[in-house]
C-alpha cells in the first residue's frame, strides 16, 4: 500500500497546478410511513408503482416483506429528484418523511493539465 506521503506534491506546492475543489451536493432520505398496523393494501400498490424492485417481485412475496412495517426506506436523492419522487408517492396517497442535508467532497485536480 502507498504511504500518503507518496502523494504530498498534492499540497505541498512541489508540483504546481493542485488544487483542491469543494463539491455539495442538496441530498434527501426518503422513506414511506405506515400507520402502526403496516401498509393497506392500496398503499402496497402504490408502492409498487414507484419502487421497481417491488414492481418485479410477486405481490405475496412484497406482502409479507411489508406486513406489519411502519415504515420503508426509498433510499437516498439529490434533493430536485426526492421533491419530484415525494410529489409521486404523494399523488397516489403515501405519506413521505424525507432527511434532508449537504453532502461535501472535495476533489483533487490540476489546473495546469
Amino acid at each position: 500500500m502507498e504511504s500518503i506521503e507518496e502523494f504530498s506534491y498534492l499540497w505541498d506546492g512541489s508540483e504546481p497546478g493542485w488544487v483542491v475543489v469543494h463539491h455539495s451536493e442538496d441530498r434527501e432520505v426518503l422513506q414511506v410511513v405506515f400507520a402502526d398496523g403496516g401498509p393497506s393494501v392500496s398503499e402496497v400498490k402504490a408502492l409498487r408503482s414507484v419502487v421497481p424492485d417491488l414492481a418485479e417481485r410477486a405481490a405475496a412475496e412484497v406482502l409479507a416483506l411489508l406486513r406489519g412495517k411502519t415504515e420503508f426506506g426509498l433510499d437516498e436523492f439529490e434533493s430536485s429528484s426526492a421533491k419530484v419522487l415525494c410529489k409521486q408517492c404523494k399523488a397516489l396517497g403515501l405519506r413521505v418523511a424525507g432527511r434532508g442535508y449537504e453532502a461535501i467532497s472535495f476533489s483533487l485536480i490540476n489546473v495546469k493539465a
